[in-house]
């Protein structure tokens, strides 16, 4: 036994194996090594073991000529085979796989013989077999498998506990040329432990798809391998079925259910032979075949339990389960539906169970059936889509496969007619409704809801409901509805039942006097529909017909009758027709009566307060009328003469209308006098404004209407309107509506009506509010200085009066014109604090107030020493011109040299222009002086120290002396001496990267040339003859998409050559956004390594030079938090001298008293450039910036910066202008060199 280490510290006894050496073996396979073992858990140990390790694999092969493809395929089949199982560890370890080659059909060994390796042996590995291969013959005559396998059994020596595998490939049917048969195969080769894979000529096919797909191979459980793209396979479940009748001769029966029952696989000789992909594809998935069944052959299982003794049992590693869930796809609501699991694959056998999808129970409704290898649910009542999971589950692990089931429904549908074919039903006959359902799923019942009184339900012989209503009395409605499990609908029918008509004449006597005019009336009495009436016939003469409504009563009117007549009125619906007649007889005249005016004619008006009488006459009528008056108006006076009847009416206010009748037996007679009164019209005109002035710019009303008149006057505006003014008819008046006045106006408003017309105007008067300015009293104010402000009126109407209002400054005095619309004036003698006035106009449109501060001033001084030689050493003997120049200061300071420090041979010259000059003659020595500025503000002292360069001692080789320093290797030239020194310069490019940019990135790159045009001029010049300069560009402006900080700055070019640098301008972008120089500036200074390291290179002893150079058109946008005060730090702190190239204007004059040009260049010595003829410039020394032609903030932040490193500022539109551009580079190149020549 082995002692094995349980994993908790103890040993326990593994059973059944024994010890040999140092190897675990198994006493009944003595020649397998246990190899590994797997712990599962502290309880229970499971340990996988390789009991067959290897394996011994028999060739079958058809030695006919057509097996040529065959006989080659295979030394891939052997090779790849043997790599392949032992890449997974069989045949990998002391016991190798051994192969045996069978050959069928060569004469004389027809029933098969072995072909033995190179030494003899019947069994070999890939490569001996591989060999052997060479030996198979192509003369085959007649084929049988089966002899060849029992050759195979009886000559290869196979090894016991191996790993069994058989092998046949063969393109024909089996020819019996020995007895034994299907039966004595498949019983050798389970003693054996074989598995068979046949190769032969059948299809196959994967039924996974429609049409099915051809198949390369299939195996006993179904499996099915495919080809697919590139050479590559897939192995598809279940899905593997054999074309039986496509094999030759028995091969289906003989060797293709031999291989299945034998648990092994079949392979279609024609996908092979195909070639290309499809051969290799069919390599890959027999190999893949066979390494699956020769793993499962060697793999077993060993199941200990160590307490209270241990106990084993082995069995086959199986492979991990697949089942298929089968079953229709829907269901009718409300039926049944079965699903069945079927384990399509899985060792071992894997057990099954229903699930549904979210892995809860199955639905409800529903129960599971076990079957023989197969487990069945049924779901009852199904009302809604369900799915269930099919799970099989074994040692292996576990396999899930779903179904799901539609639920098929329809809401239901029907149909509702009668016997009458949808037309009326005649009273007291007979009718017949039915009801039918039309659709629905499931199929849907019909019924009748409530059903008239003395219907009868009848059985009928289709699937629907009928009633009969034997005598129909009235209309009625009926409902037919059909219901199913999703739902319910309703159709209604409406039987509409008929009576026939009568009609009857009403209004109008038998007899009625001649002249009378009569009504008749013809309306429908019964009837179902409600019948149409109407007159027929011939009608008396003049009659007229009307219908108030449709189907209603029809009306005849008879205006004057004169003799008798009969009239027939007819009531027709759908049920009949009836005519009814009426006469009438005539008896008399009706009276006739007339209304005239006295002394007037008709229809002549009355003007308020006069009178008028009337007569009424009668004209006719039988017998004759009695007359009277009817509506007479307040105060009227009725009177009689003779027949007529008369009235006056006196003092009329209003027209009035009065009626006369006539009245007798055969009738009534009536006239009627209508009198117009008149009055002549007046209007009246008002405004918003309520009769005040209007503020200008603010809107008015004016509205017009009448206040008298008869008939009631119209009114409009008669004049001409202003500007933006619109009219607005109301129902008696008018509105004129000005939206804002700008000037005095008038309009006429005019009433008219028939007694006459008039006109009444209004004026507006416009005012505006005022409007007042300070004026005088530029801010600051030097202090003490005196001040006089003016307070204007600008507008305003009326002219408005102007005052100064609150406190006023101490001393201060106001005066005042005295009329409104005079300025006023305030006189403060002496400023001397800061302060702020108020001025107000005042007028009737309302008031405003101007206020003005006034800051007091004193600006300290600030002097600077400038020359031609600033900053330069001079030869001996040398004569110097200096002037001092005010460059700041209110007061203007005052300027004086310190002559205590003045050489011998000084001239201090007059002022010029605020200015100090003095003559330095015959330099011998060194020499500082100094001058001072001084104003009510403070006093500022500038110094200017001059070297004073002694001639070398000898003229050639030698040691000279530099300001007190021996001085080795110098040269003497025609004049100056020229020291080779150490020296060289840092020079960094800061260039801004907008659009607007692009001739100063041309000039930069190619039309100056700027770089390697300064390296040549420094060169020489001796610096960097020793010791090289360096040059840097920073770029700034571009917003980096992946680099955000690259817009506030970033390193194009590192500290390279000159010509390095002037390649890296043609970098610079043009999508510049924010510009931030102060940001790059600080990018130059502490990212190039040739500035950032300068100081510990001055410390070595190295004289290095350092320059920062600034393009830009634009002003400083503050992304950073840099301030001027902060940058300046850093570039001092470094020594760095920094020029700008910005967008301001310089100025300089080329002597004393002349006209001020404008300037290339200022530098802060004072000096300006100033461009000459051509290319040519000057060097002056009286120059000034101009701050307020700069874009923004450019002087504050950019030129006061570089002034205050000692450097320069240059004007970028001279640049850009055609002609001054070659005298612009070559006066900034010059300015450079100096400047690095004094660093």
């Amino acid at each position: 036994c082995c002692s094995v280490d349980a994993g908790n510290g103890e040993m326990v006894e593994e059973c059944g194996l024994v010890t040999v050496g140092d190897v675990c073996i198994a006493p009944d396979k003595n020649t397998m090594a246990l190899d590994e073992y797997r712990y599962i858990n502290s309880s229970q140990t499971i340990r996988e073991a390789r009991l067959n390790p290897a394996a011994d694999i028999i060739f079958l092969v058809d030695e006919s000529r057509s097996m040529r493809q065959e006989h080659a395929w295979l030394e891939d089949i052997s090779i790849g085979l043997d790599r392949t199982l032992q890449s997974e560890g069989i045949g990998s370890g002391f016991l190798k796989n051994l192969f045996c080659l069978v050959g069928f059909a060569h004469p004389p060994n027809i029933n098969g013989r072995v072909i033995r390796m190179e030494d003899g042996e019947v069994m070999g590995d890939a490569e001996e077999f591989n060999k052997a291969r060479t030996k198979i013959a192509q003369d085959g005559i007649t084929e049988d498998m089966y002899a060849a396998m029992m050759t195979g059994f009886e000559q290869c020596e196979l090894r016991p506990g191996m790993a069994c595998q058989v092998i046949g490939i063969t393109d024909e049917g089996r020819t019996n040329l020995i007895p034994e048969g299907y039966d004595d195969m498949k019983r050798k080769l389970s003693e054996r432990g074989c598995i068979l894979n046949v190769g032969v000529n059948e299809k196959m096919q994967s039924s996974h798809m429609s049409p099915a797909a051809v198949a390369l191979g299939v195996s006993s459980n179904n499996d099915s391998a495919i080809e697919r793209e590139g050479g590559n396979f897939e192995i598809v479940r279940g899905k593997g079925v054999p074309q039986a009748i496509s094999g030759h001769g028995t091969t289906h029966e003989d060797y293709v259910k031999l291989a299945f029952e034998n648990g092994g696989a079949a392979w279609d000789l024609n996908e092979l032979r195909k070639g290309d992909n499809t051969a290799l594809a069919f390599t890959k998935a027999f190999i893949d075949l066979k390494v699956r069944e020769i793993s499962r052959q060697t793999c077993q299982l060993c199941h200990c339990v160590s307490s209270p003794s241990p106990t084993c049992r082995a069995g086959c590693l199986g492979e991990p389960p697949f089942v298929d869930a089968t079953g229709p796809n829907n269901v009718t609501m409300g039926g049944s539906v079965s699903i069945t699991c079927v384990p399509v694959g899985g060792v071992p056998i894997p057990e099954l169970e229903f699930k549904s999808s979210d892995g809860g129970p199955p639905p409800p409704n529903s129960a599971v059936k076990d079957g023989l290898d197969s487990i069945t649910i049924r779901v009852d009542n199904v009302l809604e889509k369900f799915c269930v999971d099919c799970v099989g589950s074994n040692l292996e692990g576990e396999h899930t496969d779903s179904h799901c089931v539609e639920v098929l429904s329809e809401p239901p549908q029907v149909s509702i007619f009668g016997s009458n074919d949808g037309e009326p039903v005649l009273q007291g006959t007979s009718v017949s409704i039915s009801c039918v359902p039309l659709s629905g799923i499931p199929a849907p019942a019909a019924r009748f809801g409530e059903m008239p009184v003395g219907a009868r339900v009848e059985v009928v012989d289709f699937p629907g409901v009928q009633f009969t209503v034997d005598r129909a009395a009235s209309d009625f409605c009926v409902n037919c509805t059909g219901s199913n499990l999703v739902g319910l609908t309703t159709e209604t029918l409406c039987i509409d039942v008929i009576s026939p008509p009568d009609v009857l004449i009403s209004g109008g006597d038998a007899r009625v006097p001649r002249g009378e005019t009569i009504t008749l009336v013809c309306a429908p009495v019964s009837g179902e529909p409600t019948p149409t009436v109407s007159w027929v016939g011939n009608l008396p003469p003049g009659a007229r017909v009307s219908r108030q409504s449709p189907g209603g009563p029809v009306t005849i009117v008879i205006p004057r009758v004169d003799e008798a007549f009969c009239v027939d009125c007819q009531g027709v619906n759908q049920a009949g027709q009836i005519t009814k007649s009426k006469c009438i007889d005539v008896q008399s005249e009706p009276p006739v009566v007339d209304v005239q005016r006295v002394g007037a004619a008709d229809g002549d008006s009355v003007p308020k307060g006069g009178s008028i009488t009337l007569r009424c006459e009668p004209v006719s009528g039988v017998p004759d009328p009695t007359l009277s008056w009817e509506r007479l108006p307040p105060g009227s006076q009725p009177g009689t003469d003779g027949d007529s009847i008369t009235v006056t009416v006196r003092n009329l206010q209003r027209d009035f209308c009065v009626a006369c009748v006539g009245r007798s037996l055969a009738g009534v007679g009536r006239d009627v006098e209508c009198v117009n009164v008149t009055e002549p019209p007046q209007v009246e005109i008002t405004g918003s404004n309520n009769g005040g002035p209007v503020v200008s710019g603010s809107s008015v009303a004016i509205t017009c209407q009448p206040t008298a008149g008869i008939p009631n006057p119209a009114v409009s505006f008669t004049s001409s309107l202003p500007d933006n003014a619109r009219t607005e008819q109301l129902r008696d008046s008018v509105v004129l509506t000005v939206d804002a006045a700008t000037a005095d106006f008038c309009v006429d408003c005019t009433g008219q009506n028939t007694a006459g017309s008039t006109t009444e105007s209004l004026c507006i008067n416009v005012i505006t509010p005022p409007v007042v300015m300070i004026g005088g009293g530029e801010t600051p104010v030097p202090k003490g200085e005196a001040l006089t402000l003016l307070c204007v009126p600008l507008s305003g109407d009326p002219a408005p009066t102007v005052s100064w209002v609150g406190d006023l400054p101490p001393g201060a005095v106001a005066s005042r014109g005295g009329d409104p619309g005079s300025a006023t004036t305030l006189i403060i003698p002496s400023v001397d604090q800061a302060f702020c006035v108020e001025c107000r106009g005042v007028n009737e449109a309302g008031q405003h107030t101007e206020t003005k501060c006034v800051e007091v001033q004193s600006i300290p001084p600030q002097v600077n020493i400038t020359g031609s030689n600033k900053g330069l050493p001079v030869n001996e003997g040398a004569d110097v011109d200096l002037f001092c120049v005010p460059l700041a200061g209110f007061p203007a300071p005052r300027l004086v040299w310190d002559r205590s420090t003045l050489p011998p041979a000084s001239t201090p010259r007059s002022t010029v222009d605020g200015r100090i000059g003095i003559s330095l003659s015959n330099l011998q020595n060194d020499v500082c002086i100094h001058c001072e500025g001084t104003n009510s503000g403070g006093t500022h002292r500038d110094t200017e120290c001059i070297t004073v360069l002694r001639q070398c001692p000898h003229p050639r080789g030698g040691t000279a002396l530099y300001s007190g320093q021996s001085v080795r290797n110098y040269t003497t030239i025609a004049g100056p001496t020229l020291f080779n020194l150490p020296a060289s310069a840092v020079i960094a490019f800061v260039v801004d990267e907008s659009g607007s940019m692009a001739k100063e990135h041309r000039w930069l790159a190619e039309g100056g040339n700027i770089a390697q045009t300064l390296e040549s001029n420094l060169r020489a010049r001796g610096v960097g003859s020793r010791n090289p300069n360096q040059y840097g560009l920073v770029g700034f402006g571009h917003p980096e998409a992946n680099d955000p900080s690259r817009q506030g700055g970033g390193v194009l070019q590192d500290c390279g050559t000159a010509e390095q640098v002037q390649t890296s301008f043609k970098d610079l972008k043009q999508d510049g956004r924010l510009e931030d120089g102060y940001s790059a500036i600080y990018v130059a200074l502490s990212q190039l390594s040739c500035i950032s390291n300068i100081n510990r290179r001055r410390a070595s002893g190295e004289k290095v030079a350092c320059q920062v150079i600034l393009v830009t058109d634009e002003g400083r946008d503050g992304i950073s938090t840099w301030e001027k005060e902060s940058i300046l730090q850093e570039l001092r702190r470094r020594e760095c001298v920094l020029n700008v190239v910005v967008w301001e204007q310089m100025r300089g004059r080329r002597q004393p008293g002349a006209s001020w040009e404008k300037a290339l260049g200022w530098a802060s010595n004072g000096q300006a450039v100033l461009a000459g003829a051509g290319d040519r410039y000057s060097i002056v020394a009286d120059g000034e910036p101009m701050p307020m032609t700069g874009t923004e903030n450019t002087h504050i932040k950019y030129v006061e910066l570089a002034s205050a490193t000692g450097g320069a500022a240059w004007d970028l539109a001279m640049l850009r202008t055609e002609r001054f551009r070659q005298s612009f580079t070559n006066g900034f190149i010059e300015v450079k060199v100096q400047e690095i020549q004094r660093q």
